[in-house]
């Protein structure tokens, strides 16, 4: 709240000189004025304030508790959502654990026994007649015996 100086109002007469003598005010001109301003708003004025204020409250909250239930309604429907898509996905990761396991066991019980494959053993080329007529003349050329 806002302090004012002091104000003294005095009959006319006892002010000095000038202007303010005729009207009979010492001081600022409404010094009058806004002395019952703020005296009067200590009695009435306050306790109109505080019903204003009381007043706003209640307002704002006919408006925010009707809005709040509207956000906790939607903010409720979309949990119950995702925990009714969470539930949803484990019943579907169950079913299908208890599927694979099924067609595992119907494998075991009714495939024919596979045996593991022996490895093929590729074959040797054909030897090029060109590198052993080579091989025998360079054998020839250094000496060595015949293979």
């Amino acid at each position: 709240m806002v302090k004012f100086p002091p104000l003294k109002v005095e009959p006319v007469g006892k002010c000095e000189g000038g202007d303010a003598a005729s009207i009979g005010i010492c001081g600022d001109w409404n010094s009058g004025a806004r002395r019952s301003v703020v005296e009067g708003s200590r009695t009435l004025g306050g306790s109109m304030r505080t019903l204003w204020t009381l007043l706003k409250v209640l307002i704002g909250l006919a408006i925010a508790i009707p809005v709040c239930m509207f956000v906790l309604s939607i903010t409720l429907g979309v949990v119950g959502v995702m925990i009714g898509l969470a539930f949803l996905a484990v019943r579907l990761a169950i079913v299908g654990a208890i599927g694979y396991g099924v067609f595992r066991l119907a494998r075991h019980l009714f495939a024919p026994k596979s045996q593991p494959a022996a490895p093929i053993v590729p074959e040797l080329p054909a030897v090029d007649p060109y590198y052993q007529a080579a091989m025998r003349e360079l054998d020839a050329e250094i000496g060595r015996a015949e293979r």
